[in-house]
C-alpha cells in the first residue's frame, strides 16, 4: 500500500493524478502518470517536466491518487439529471439543400 492511502502503484493507471509529498522545484506537487510498469513514468502538471522512477520509490512518496471521472458526461460539463437537446418537431422550420424553407 502506498503510504496507507489505500492504494497500490500497481493500481496506478496511465492518466491518473498523483499528489506527492515532497513538492518539485517549480512548486508543483501534482504529477499525471504516462507509463505504468517496473518504472512509472511521470509528468509534472506545473512545468511538464517528465521523469521515470522505479514502483517502490514512487509507493512511499505517493499521498494521494486523484483518478479522472469515469462519467464521460462529466468531461463534458453536461450535469446529471440535465434535459436532453430539444428534439426537432413538426411545427419547426425544415430547410432543404439549399438552406430555403421546404413546403
Amino acid at each position: 500500500m502506498a503510504g496507507g492511502i489505500g492504494i497500490s502503484v500497481a493500481d496506478l493507471r496511465p492518466g491518473d493524478l498523483v499528489r506527492l509529498k515532497k513538492a518539485h522545484p517549480c512548486g508543483g506537487d501534482v504529477w499525471r502518470v504516462n507509463r505504468s510498469g517496473a518504472d512509472v513514468g511521470l509528468r509534472c502538471q506545473t512545468c511538464a517536466h517528465y521523469i521515470m522512477t522505479p514502483r517502490f520509490r514512487l509507493e512511499r512518496r505517493i499521498r494521494e491518487v486523484i483518478r479522472p471521472s469515469a462519467d464521460p458526461d462529466a468531461d463534458a460539463g453536461v450535469a446529471a439529471g440535465a434535459t436532453p437537446a430539444r428534439a426537432a418537431s413538426d411545427t419547426d422550420t425544415v430547410t432543404g439543400a439549399a438552406g430555403l424553407p421546404t413546403s
